[in-house]
């Protein structure tokens, strides 16, 4: 036998590694590192890295930049409308309950404007006074846009677009018939498209993420706390997990259609389905369902409780006889201002009771789309959420409860005497939910839902590749 036929098989023999299957090219080639490791250097030969790059650190570092210039604003007009000690409390009407703007709302802004109007107490009721925005026309014309809302509306579709031809593409091309006849597995070919196209993704979000952070640590004016910080990185943390999701979404059409114009025409339709169109037809749905009554017939409702209560407080006081003492009198008092309060109160859960429907049943609706449920997880952890309007808001009915009493005594005080000392106010204070507390409510479930919703999309993509004729 010739060196030439020792050296080479003939060429209709096939390549066959050993029994460990080590020195198999194909076992090589379709390895799951090494798919990856192909999928991340083909993203990064054809610049698609460095262009993700480029939009995520354009956008977000843009957002961020508007939203500094934007808390640093309602700094300014929060020190213009907070009472000022005493002096301030002077008047029977005045802003007594006002929330510093949360520093975490340069990431995600969420309800930081209504958390910051201003709460005028009386005896009356809690008037919703001026808003930190208010005092600049500058808020009136422009909103700008924080990263929440760019990683929701437009890095999600930049995550869609990086995967939708990915296998399809491949289809079209020709070359994956010859994949999966190389030996490569189905499975294996998907797992490493979706970690090495994922890398390319994330990687960059991520560079972008830590960039953000350190500049939030140049800011004087945020002094973010321990907690904060770590709020900050879980942030990141979950609009990693949408883009992820959305990656999946395109990967997940690729696998199921054979052209890339198709899977592209779908991949943009399920975005505007999910991103815009779910959560706008479950509001309105939701307001369908729920009755709610308007804010009107509550202001009036209140007002003609004040007025009775306030005539049989009056003739109480007139039936007294004159020897009576000054302790009954000021008793008899205040029990005509407690069934005032009481008679407010139930007026005002007549009210919160449907508006508390309607918030669930929108909120439940709209978590049809995994990208609502994002923004509900993404506003609760940066403490701007519905949850902790609604937690500010009862914070307020206590501190009107807990302060009733001298308000009464300063109106009193004023009625009878011109000259009296008006009853000084306690301070209001507001303590927000901790990181715990938040990741252990509702925004647990957004999350398990966001991370179900892509490993679905996931074993999606796996079966649809499955199916995929090779003939």
């Amino acid at each position: 036998m010739s060196d030439e036929t020792t050296m080479h098989p003939p060429a209709d023999q096939p390549r066959r590694a050993d029994r460990s299957g080590r020195n198999s090219p194909p076992a090589r080639a379709g390895s799951l590192g090494v798919l990856a490791g192909k999928e991340l250097q083909e993203a990064f030969q054809s610049r698609q890295v460095a262009a993700i790059t480029v939009v995520i650190a354009l956008l977000l570092g843009l957002g961020l930049f508007l939203m500094l210039q934007d808390y640093r604003l309602r700094l300014e007009n929060y020190d213009l409308i907070r009472p000022e000690g005493a002096e301030a409390q002077s008047e029977p009407v005045a802003p007594v309950a006002v929330v510093r703007p949360n520093p975490l709302s340069v990431l995600a802004r969420g309800l930081d404007d209504a958390m910051g109007r201003s709460f005028e107490l009386s005896v009356v009721m809690v008037t919703i006074g001026t808003t930190q925005a208010a005092a600049n026309d500058l808020f009136a014309l422009v909103r700008p846009p924080d990263p929440l809302y760019l990683t929701h509306a437009v890095l999600s579709l930049v995550a869609l677009l990086a995967a939708f031809d990915l296998i399809c593409g491949e289809k079209e091309a020709g070359t994956l018939k010859l994949l999966l006849a190389s030996g490569v597995s189905r499975g294996r070919l998907l797992l490493g498209k979706l970690a090495g196209g994922l890398a390319g993704l994330l990687l960059p979000y991520a560079t972008v993420a830590v960039a953000a952070l350190l500049v939030l640590a140049l800011v004087p004016e945020l002094a973010l706390t321990g907690e904060q910080w770590l709020r900050a990185a879980v942030f990141f943390g979950v609009g990693a997990l949408y883009l992820a999701f959305f990656f999946a979404l395109g990967l997940a059409i690729s696998c199921r259609v054979e052209r890339s114009t198709s899977a592209l025409v779908l991949g943009l339709f399920a975005w505007v389905v999910l991103v815009f169109a779910t959560p706008a037809v479950a509001t309105l749905t939701a307001r369908q369902l729920a009755d709610t009554p308007p804010v009107e017939e509550l202001q009036v409702l209140r007002n003609q409780a004040f007025e009775q209560g306030m005539i049989e407080l009056l003739e109480a006081r007139q039936a007294l006889p004159p020897s009576t003492p000054p302790e009954e009198m000021e008793r008899q008092i205040r029990e005509g201002w407690r069934r005032i309060v009481e008679k407010n109160e139930a007026i005002s859960e007549r009210y919160r009771r449907p508006l508390g429907r309607l918030v669930r049943t929108a909120r439940t609706l709209s978590r049809i789309s995994p990208a609502a449920s994002y923004v509900h997880a993404a506003t609760a952890i940066a403490g701007t959420g519905i949850d902790d309007e609604t937690e500010l808001k009862a914070r307020v009915m206590d501190y009107w409860g807990e302060t009733f009493p001298r308000l009464a005594e300063r109106t009193i005080s004023r009625i009878e005497s011109d000259d009296a000392a008006p009853a000084p106010l306690p301070t209001f204070t507001y303590a927000r939910r901790s990181l715990g507390e938040v990741l252990t409510g509702a925004t647990l479930l957004d999350l398990a839902w966001l991370a179900l919703a892509t490993a679905l999309l996931v074993a999606w993509a796996a079966r649809s590749l499955d199916r995929y004729d090779v003939r």
